[in-house]
């Protein structure tokens, strides 16, 4: 019976370790949120804390508590033009400036004539409720590898042929910029400041800029 207690005491003590080691960092897997999602899809957590999911539907799903669930919000599905349902197999990025203020873009993107000449993304200044449909100036297919957002309105995106999308007007318009000529593909992109940041390459080249 000696051994046996002795046993009994050394798995109680296992178990009072792991539920403090648990609740230590941080570790509550029983209140994970889980979802079986079909689609590519993008998560977001704004300033304020608050959680956003976006299908490639266009479905947004948000939660001010992950612990309680997510709402699903259609509105941007509905205000979208017909021809885009079913279009975003890629998935969509969505990317939040402030509280209020946000862009989905595509993650990739091939130029079909009849839906659009242009690469379509979207704005909303009022937290999802509203959206308005813009263009990148470009009719040629890409695909989004990095996007950089700033709570001044600085946004950057960068693209596998190697040109950047450059905004400060919270996504109202962008200027491209093509540091490397279509020679080179930009994997990631950050910046530090509004002008000092570093990319890499699909070499494993990383470049500086100030």
């Amino acid at each position: 019976k000696t051994n046996e207690n002795k046993v009994m005491k050394k798995k109680i003590l296992l178990i009072i370790f792991m539920v403090v080691s648990s609740t230590l960092l941080s570790q509550t897997k029983d209140r994970r949120a889980q979802f079986g999602f079909d689609h590519e899809n993008s998560l977001e957590i704004t300033p304020q804390k608050e959680f956003f999911i976006i299908d490639n539907d266009a479905l947004i799903y948000r939660s001010n508590d992950i612990n309680k669930g997510f709402i699903t919000d259609s509105s941007l599905y509905k205000q979208m033009p017909k021809r885009y349902h079913g279009f975003w197999y890629g998935g969509l990025n969505l990317k939040f400036f402030n509280e209020d203020t946000a862009i989905v873009i595509p993650q990739q993107v091939y130029i079909d004539s009849e839906i659009d000449a242009k690469i379509p993304y979207f704005l909303t200044y009022d937290k999802c409720k509203t959206w308005q449909k813009c263009y990148l100036d470009s009719t040629e297919s890409i695909e989004i590898t990095d996007i950089i957002i700033k709570e001044n309105g600085n946004c950057w995106i960068n693209s596998d042929e190697g040109k950047i999308y450059f905004s400060n007007d919270y996504g109202k318009t962008f200027i491209l910029k093509d540091p490397f000529n279509d020679t080179t593909d930009i994997v990631s992109i950050s910046m530090q400041t509004d002008s000092e940041g570093v990319l890499m390459t699909e070499d494993s080249d990383i470049f500086y800029t100030k």
